[in-house]
């Protein structure tokens, strides 16, 4: 039980971590590792960062196991390497269920893979767990805006299609976030749907 208050600021994860095998030296090389790679990610190293945070999680599992591979997620999204950081996300949620930033990582991945029904369930998911009211009121208009977003590119394809009544649909289902920033090519669309 010693080691639970090895290092304050971090919350024990949701799922007991099987540590006890980590000295207590072992554990701050861990931490040691973690805090190099998560200041590197924070200045946009990178690669640096994906080092420092696999020596890391080379002891999984720990307390910091979240932690990690969130970060390790986040660093190889911004590389644009997708299935890695999706894979990085997915593993920091089976070793620590509670950790909720995994969520809005998967979303922020999904966006950018262009998956925008994923992205609206995974930030729909952190939204549901997540205690923090600040990141809740981001991420609750990140997802109006994926919403608003995914909405007008479905109905410009039904447009391209000649679907003119399913692009009605899907662009009256958008009018409702009015105003946002994709208010003007919105109503831009849907006159013209309409004028079909």
């Amino acid at each position: 039980m010693a080691t639970l208050l090895l290092f304050p600021g971090f919350e024990l994860p949701s799922v007991l971590c099987q540590e006890s095998s980590l000295s207590y030296q072992a554990l701050q090389k861990v931490y040691q590792s973690y805090l190099l790679g998560d200041s590197e990610a924070g200045k946009g190293h990178c690669q640096s960062a994906i080092n420092a945070l696999n020596k890391a999680a080379a002891s999984d599992p720990t307390r910091y196991s979240g932690p990690i591979h969130c970060r390790l997620a986040e660093c190889y999204r911004q590389l644009k390497d997708n299935a890695r950081a999706a894979a990085e996300a997915r593993k920091c949620l089976a070793l620590d269920p509670g950790y909720d930033e995994a969520y809005y990582e998967l979303g922020l991945i999904a966006w950018q893979a262009k998956r925008y029904e994923d992205c609206i369930r995974h930030l729909e998911k952190y939204i549901a767990v997540s205690k923090d009211s600040a990141s809740k009121a981001a991420a609750r208009q990140f997802l109006d805006e994926v919403y608003v977003f995914s909405k007008f590119k479905s109905a410009n394809d039904h447009i391209s299609g000649g679907r003119y009544a399913q692009a009605v649909r899907e662009l009256d289902q958008v009018v409702k976030y009015d105003p946002s920033r994709y208010s003007a090519a919105v109503h831009k669309s849907l006159a013209y749907a309409l004028g079909r």
